[in-house]
């Protein structure tokens, strides 16, 4: 039976359902793509066969897009194999799980493995990553599962046990001893969460920390320690918090550079031990560090086989000394702050590291987001929209102690799925944060934001050490009793990405986002007798009005779009004639008046537009409160491209507020806030809309630009598209679409010889041949081929529109690919956007040619060019597909 799935609101409340009923904790993890590990090894163990992922398959869109992809020496060779094939004996954990099963392969996840390693000094933390139960042995179907935490949940993730394999050996993360395999299939579960194996090149320690505890790392300047640094780590390491360190490199051409004493530069390292000695009379303080190599051991003081050791009891060093050449080592803790530039402490429950005893602090945790235009107002240094920025308030009431004012607590501030993003070239953005005291006004008050004029005039109370491009940026502050904002930002306005604030406090603290209250506080309308009505307004009525006296909702104007003027009609139309009267006409007037005179108050620069943070201001002037979300949708649909908004729109989208206030506030009979609605009206709405006479909807065209500059119009006409020129547009200046410099250049590489992507790719020369184009399928609408003398083309013109029949021209197309293939050349598919229709293609390409299911051959285009996203009918269509049924229909 095909599963249902809720969307939009429904999908928000049952979310909400399931989280409030314990979901997402770790011992009811979510399933990582819909993937239940229990059914599945189930139906292996029915069927006898191995469980095979189709969500990550054994391919080279698993192993990365760049220096993984398929083009390079890394990745040439490389077999998929299972451990079953590897050696005799293969073992998932032997003799318990410990650092030496951890050695880094050809992938620069150091940081990764460092964060592995110090997972093995605690076998609870550990379990809760790997769980219990998974062997090679009785029951093996071939899968296994883990947990990580994502952003406030727990995540459970399934993996078959095929590993990438080059020349008899893993390519990545290896054990020691060779026959023990938890530590590949974690990392290979972590890959698959991030994307590919590839994206997990380079990171911070404290990323990984985070995703195998859920708790919330420190960061310590080693050239800056506090004095008591040495028993902040002792505490921490005997509490089982996680620990990595680092040496910070100048250049890119110090990256993983080997210093004269045998240490890496740009390197993650774990943080394993810390112990006192006594050493020629003296106590030494020494830590133990551990390079996730395996190899290459620091050679000065303290190491394995330096000389301090001799002057050392006999049982201690018998305890503490390790000669072999493990990655691991001593050195002495005036050495480790000389050598290493960085700390990171991930503290399991935020535990306050200033006292001997453990505290649990109270938390809180928030998902946020920066969209541009209406909550991405980037940092302090932008004053003009630093305020749109999404705000939350803690409440700091109980001092640390008796007699004292003071209350500590630790703000940590996070980006989401960047690490996904790195195949559509995006990385993390600079993020950070600023804290201000809440003006007395405010205070006690949750439905208020503040707005630009308070950050102009007060100082910050406190903020994030810096601005920078990891993930998490988070700093511990001691503030006075008090209600305080916390701002959190990217650096540069404009920028989008998801983020998620926590807020840890010693003593409980109530905290709470900080956003406007929707409202509306509509004036009063002043309605006139005919007879108060002046002349003049009367005679341009007489002009506007038609033979019956009334103004009807195909009101022309120069000023204003049909749509503006049926808006204001309907807004004026109590009677549900669709016409206004002259009274009814005059109460408009005056309103439009009101709205042009705030438009004009709050065009700054007099340019005849506003900016989309101008806008938030100017709605608030004519009494509308909004919060970020429905100010987000307003910016969606009343602002242009570059964020402008025009009076036409600005008068559209006021008109509209006010209609669904007042249609509202009619039905709210009792004015608390909520409206209920029976069944039956509920019902009656949906007949409604339902029967909604199509004749009434405005008649739609499509204005396209093709990129040699031609202007076209696309009208519905029956069951097909009129196209016709555009002859508005065709005088004016046009160098084909809006010049956009960003273009987009990413190729998606489903097999060495198809590839995907946008129309930008399929005329970049350069990418071409960056890629051993020699062959182009073209299935976009109104794009040229530009370079026939040096390619083979080949146009299907295809709409991207649901009900076109895109698998009536798969013959054609699978044709052409198959002879560029037999030619040992290579196909770039391309539409438009790199989206809908040549992704469809290649699908179907995957399905007829290569024997995949639908399932399997859309994980592979998507991993390969994650941005797809075929329209619901070609989805539909290829779901039905029957690749047999096809062979014979002609195109």
């Amino acid at each position: 039976m095909e599963p249902i799935y809720a969307t939009g609101m429904a999908a928000k409340l049952r979310s909400q359902w399931d989280r409030d009923a314990g979901l997402g904790q770790n011992h009811n993890a979510v399933k990582f793509l819909g993937q239940d590990f229990e059914l599945l090894r189930n139906q292996c163990s029915q069927s006898g066969r191995l469980f095979e992922d189709p969500l990550f398959p054994a391919s080279s869109s698993s192993l990365g897009f760049n220096e993984l992809g398929p083009r390079s020496s890394k990745t040439q060779d490389v077999r998929w194999m299972r451990p079953t094939e590897i050696c005799a004996r293969p073992q998932f954990i032997m003799d318990g799980a410990t650092r030496t099963d951890i050695c880094q392969g050809a992938l620069g996840d150091c940081w990764l493995l460092a964060a592995i390693a110090s997972l093995t000094l605690n076998e609870n933390l550990l379990h809760r990553v790997v769980p219990h139960g998974q062997s090679f042995d009785r029951g093996y179907g071939g899968i296994f599962h883990f947990q990580f935490w994502q952003f406030g949940e727990w995540v459970e993730v399934v993996v078959d046990d095929r590993l990438p394999v080059k020349d008899g050996k893993l390519l990545f993360v290896h054990s020691d001893e060779g026959g023990e395999f938890w530590s590949a299939l974690l990392e290979k579960a972590y890959a698959k969460l991030n994307g590919c194996y590839e994206a997990l090149s380079g990171g911070s320690t404290s990323e990984g920390f985070e995703d195998f505890t859920g708790g919330v790392t420190e960061l310590y300047e080693l050239k800056k320690a506090p004095a008591d640094l040495f028993s902040i780590i002792s505490r921490a390491i005997e509490r089982g918090s996680l620990l990595g360190c680092s040496i910070d490199i100048s250049s890119r051409f110090d990256m993983e550079s080997v210093t004269f004493k045998k240490l890496v530069k740009g390197h993650a390292y774990s943080v394993t031990g810390a112990e006192e000695v006594v050493y020629r009379g003296n106590l030494t303080k020494l830590v133990r560090i551990r390079n996730p190599w395996g190899e290459i051991e620091w050679t000065g003081a303290w190491s394995d086989n330096s000389r301090e050791w001799d002057n050392v009891d006999r049982s201690i060093r018998g305890r503490l000394q390790n000669r072999s050449e493990d990655g691991e080592f001593w050195m002495s803790f005036s050495d480790f702050l000389r050598e290493f530039s960085r700390l990171e402490i991930c503290n399991l429950t935020a535990d306050a590291l200033q006292v001997t005893q453990v505290k649990k602090w109270s938390s809180a945790h928030y998902n946020g987001e920066w969209r541009r235009g209406s909550t991405a107002g980037g940092c302090r240094n932008y004053p003009a929209t630093f305020w749109i920025n999404p705000q939350f308030k803690v409440s700091l009431q109980h001092p640390d102690s008796p007699g004292q004012s003071d209350c500590s607590f630790l703000v940590a501030l996070m980006q989401k799925d960047r690490r996904k993003k790195r195949r559509e070239g995006q990385d993390m953005e600079t993020i950070g944060f600023a804290i201000y005291e809440v003006p007395r006004e405010c205070m006690g008050q949750s439905g208020v934001h503040l707005k630009r004029d308070f950050f102009l005039t007060h100082a910050s109370s406190a903020r994030s050490e810096l601005f920078i491009n990891l993930r998490e940026v988070s700093s511990r502050f001691k503030l006075p009793v008090g209600e305080y904002i916390i701002v959190p930002s990217t650096f540069e306005p404009h920028k989008e990405a998801d983020f998620v604030l926590r807020v840890f406090s010693e003593k409980p603290a109530n905290s709470e986002e900080m956003d406007d209250k929707v409202a509306a506080d509509i004036p009063e309308e002043q309605r006139l007798d005919e007879s108060q009505i002046d002349s003049g307004f009367k005679s341009l009525f007489r002009q506007l009005a038609g033979p019956d006296m009334e103004i009807n909702k195909d009101l022309k104007t120069d000023g204003f779009g049909k749509e503006s003027c049926r808006s204001m009609i309907n807004l004026m139309d109590t009677d549900g004639s669709g016409k206004l009267g002259l009274v009814e006409f005059h109460i408009l007037w005056e309103k439009i008046k009101r709205y042009l005179q705030i438009f004009r108050d709050h065009d700054v620069d007099k340019s005849g537009t506003m900016s989309s943070y101008e806008m938030r201001r100017a709605l608030e002037a004519a009494g509308f409160k909004l919060n970020n979300h429905l100010f987000q949708l307003i910016i969606l649909r009343y602002t242009e491209q570059d964020l402008s908004v025009d009076f036409d729109n600005f008068v559209t989208c006021l008109v509209r507020l006010e209609t669904m206030f007042k249609t509202f506030n009619n039905l709210d009979t009792d004015a608390d806030g909520v409206i209920s609605l029976t069944f039956f009206q509920m019902n009656s709405l949906a007949r409604e809309i339902e029967g909604f006479p199509t004749a009434r909807l405005k008649k739609q065209s499509t204005r396209v630009t093709t990129v040699t500059g031609q202007m076209l119009v696309e009208t519905r006409s029956g069951d097909g598209f009129l196209v016709t020129p555009d002859a508005e547009r065709q005088s004016d200046f046009t160098s084909g679409f809006v010049q956009d410099f960003s273009l987009d250049l990413h190729v998606g590489i489903i097999t060495p010889f198809l590839l995907l992507s946008s129309q930008d790719a399929a005329h970049d020369i350069n990418t071409l041949n960056k890629h051993k184009v020699t062959h182009v399928l073209n299935v976009a609408f109104g794009v040229d081929n530009v370079f026939p003398e040096r390619f083979s083309y080949k146009t299907v013109t295809v709409l991207d529109l649901p009900e076109t029949d895109i698998t009536s021209c798969f013959p054609e197309c699978f044709r052409f690919i198959r002879e560029a293939q037999e030619q040992s050349g290579v196909v770039l598919v391309h539409c438009n956007a790199g989206v809908s229709r040549s992704a469809s293609v290649a699908i179907g390409f995957l399905m007829s040619q290569e024997g995949m299911s639908f399932h399997e051959a859309f994980s592979v285009v998507k991993t390969a060019r994650p941005q797809i996203q075929p329209n619901p009918g070609f989805m539909n269509q290829l779901k039905q597909y029957k690749p047999e049924e096809m062979a014979s229909l002609p195109c």
